[in-house]
């Protein structure tokens, strides 16, 4: 009900109560003769006034019973005779009854008011259920991003390990080429061992040549230098594919190593700003903590202003019992209005049931959220307000029953009285509509106050949950970022540690790898040097054998062939070798009282097989190729045919025979096939690789 509505009301109520002024102003002026104050005709059932009246009115005015004196003096009630009993027809009934009229409306329009409150109060509680569902809500999403964020840095976490375990992987595989490398280390250092040996057997064959002239030895010897000059350069391409390997490796780790460190450099950038946030975090935290502390100060000053009120509510309450006594005692005239009160009241009661149950749900509320514990404690102080405002027009209530009631009792004396009480409950009425006002707009007036104060407390409670939820995110985000950069930093160290394993390992790599240049260079330069001393000792057989061809009689070539078919069945074990029939030069005479050392002590122990057979067909074809010319040898006479390079006496004694073939008219002298030409070359069908070269 709205402000204009009620005074529009008022003034109605004014409006009637000066017509029915009039009326009896207009009644009264009709019938002057009666003496009495009172008008007769108002009220037939007034008692009839003796004689000796106008006396009593002298000493005592009706005015006087509604004065502010405080008197109790009653006597003039007993004084007064008994009224008659009222007639079925009399029109007082009509003159009576409006009275009771604006009590009953105004109780109707305060309940109704009570009632319109109450269910304010109820609306603002389902507002509250429904932001406590929206907060619940609201709590689910959160938790909802938390463990989406806890996903997220689990995959972080699997990520990092993925590339722990690459890397770890990498490091297996730089140890496996370490080991290679060691390997082909200790292979390089094998191959120096070998070559050592075969300086030193070069050695002494070049001793055996100088203190032994025999040819077969120094083919053996050539031969296997040969071979073995091939199985070297064979290992040094071997050697060579090592390197281009190794050298591979070192650019991809070289790469790789780039990578790792333009990674740290990522790693710290990212490190520095996470610093920068952290310290921006820190800030944050302690001025929340700051306004925290100072909500937390506001909050216990409102505790102690609602136990405070709790302490009045319970006085009032006292009051309340009180009163409800008085009004069990009032008068049966108002037992309409009282039983309507109860109604109110019992409607007030189940609200306040309501209420409790309200409560006993805000508190299931405020254990799962206690943000919303101090908003039901000002739900509730709103409660106790709008009971006080209740008990203090209930208060107002009985004390305008009460003057209602003196009235009722004083309308039985007399019209005059009757008059004077509608005029007094006029002005009681007109003084408690405007007390009625006053409180209207002093409860409108308590009701933006509090509006204000709980939209404040909301909004200060709002910036207090966003402050705790970022102040948790700020959290959370501190102890991953120190997490992570924990993590960096440790595997920034192992990165380092294993930077610095790989420059050794570098450094290691490539000081091998000059030791093997120099190596390779130096099995080089020796080979290069073994090649020139080979050409050097075939000329030097060639021009042997030239000497001894051209020295020698028939026998000479003879000799030679006998002596390297021996050879040959010395190495197929066909039979014992014997010495050689030309004697030793004199600078040999020391070293020969030893026994000459054998073919296969010669040889080399550790050929393989294939390159033993290779020897062996060799060796059987040269043997074969020897013994073809050594028959040939037969159907020519001259012996000199056989010489290499034929001399001048030679020449001489062939060209004068006593008789000459008849099958070779024109006869020249036959040149000798010589070693190391293209006619020894020779194929074998279960060998494989490179030529048989004799």
């Amino acid at each position: 009900m709205s402000e204009d509505d009620r005074a529009a009301k008022a003034a109605r109520a004014k409006a009637m109560l000066k017509k029915r002024q009039q009326k009896k102003v207009h009644g009264a002026s009709i019938t002057p003769e009666v003496a009495s104050p009172s008008p007769p005709s108002s009220r037939p059932f007034s008692p009839a006034i003796p004689e000796p009246a106008p006396v009593e009115d002298e000493k005592r005015d009706v005015a006087d019973l509604f004065t502010t004196k405080e008197s109790n003096d009653t006597s003039w009630i007993s004084s007064l005779p008994p009224a008659a009993p009222p007639p079925a027809s009399s029109p007082s009934n009509l003159i009576s009854s409006p009275p009771l009229k604006p009590s009953a409306w105004c109780q109707k329009r305060v309940f109704t008011h009570g009632l319109t409150e109450l269910r304010e109060t109820e609306a603002i509680l389902g507002e509250e259920r429904e932001r406590s569902q929206q907060l619940s809500q609201d709590l689910q999403q959160l938790q909802a991003e938390r463990e989406a964020f806890m996903r997220n840095e689990q995959q972080t976490i699997s990520l990092l390990v993925s590339e722990k375990a690459s890397l770890a992987s990498e490091l297996q595989r730089l140890e496996g080429l370490e080991s290679e490398l060691q390997l082909s280390h200790a292979a390089s250092s094998n191959l120096q061992k070998e070559v050592d040996d075969y300086k030193r057997r070069l050695r002494e064959l070049e001793e055996q040549i100088q203190s032994d002239d025999r040819a077969e030895k120094l083919e053996i010897t050539l031969k296997n230098t040969q071979d073995r000059s091939d199985e070297l350069e064979f290992q040094l391409s071997k050697l060579k594919q090592a390197h281009a390997t190794l050298k591979d490796d070192r650019d991809r780790t070289d790469a790789e190593l780039k990578q790792h460190r333009d990674d740290a450099e990522v790693w710290k950038s990212k490190y520095s700003t996470l610093e920068a946030e952290h310290e921006a975090i820190q800030k944050l935290l302690a001025s929340n903590e700051t306004e925290k502390t100072a909500l937390n100060h506001e909050t216990v000053a409102l505790r102690s202003e609602i136990d405070s009120t709790q302490r009045d509510i319970a006085l009032l309450q006292e009051k309340l019992t009180q009163a409800a006594v008085e009004l069990a005692s009032s008068n049966r005239q108002l037992q309409a209005a009282q039983n309507e009160l109860k109604n109110a009241k019992r409607r007030a009661e189940e609200a306040e049931r309501i209420q409790t149950d309200l409560q006993s749900e805000g508190t299931n509320l405020m254990q799962s959220l206690a943000e919303m514990r101090p908003k039901i404690v000002e739900l509730t102080g709103a409660k106790l307000e709008l009971s006080d405002k209740v008990d203090s027009l209930e208060a107002t209530l009985r004390s305008r029953d009460a003057t209602i009631a003196q009235l009722e009792a004083t309308l039985d004396e007399g019209q005059d009285q009757k008059e004077q009480a509608e005029l007094k409950w006029s002005e009681v009425l007109a003084r408690h509509e405007k007390e009625r006002l006053s409180e209207q707009e002093a409860a409108n007036k308590i009701q933006k106050t509090f509006t204000e104060l709980q939209d404040e407390l909301e909004s200060a409670f709002a910036s207090i949950r966003a402050l705790e939820a970022e102040r948790s995110g700020y959290h959370h985000d501190t102890t991953r970022q120190l997490q992570e950069i924990e993590h960096l930093n440790q595997s920034t160290v192992a990165q380092a540690q294993e930077l610095a394993a790989l420059r050794q390992e570098i450094a290691e790599r490539n000081n091998v790898r000059e030791d093997e240049e120099e190596f390779i260079s130096q099995a080089q330069s020796e080979i290069e040097d073994l090649r020139q001393a080979i050409e050097t000792k075939d000329e030097e057989i060639e021009r042997l054998l030239a000497a001894a061809n051209s020295s020698s009689g028939p026998e000479g070539p003879r000799s030679l062939d006998d002596e390297i078919v021996g050879a040959l069945e010395d190495q197929l074990g066909l039979r014992p070798r014997s010495f050689s029939p030309i004697p030793s030069r004199p600078s040999s005479r020391g070293s020969a009282i030893d026994p000459a050392p054998s073919v296969f002590q010669l040889a080399p122990r550790g050929l393989s097989p294939e390159t033993r057979h290779k020897r062996k067909v060799s060796l059987s074809m040269l043997k074969a190729r020897i013994e073809s010319e050594s028959a040939a040898g037969l159907f020519h006479p001259a012996s000199r045919n056989l010489s290499p390079v034929p001399s001048e006496s030679s020449h001489g004694r062939d060209s004068q025979p006593s008789s000459p073939p008849p099958n070779h008219p024109h006869h020249h002298p036959t040149p000798r096939p010589q070693f190391l030409d293209d006619s020894h070359v020779f194929w074998c069908h279960s060998c494989r690789g490179d030529l048989v070269i004799l």
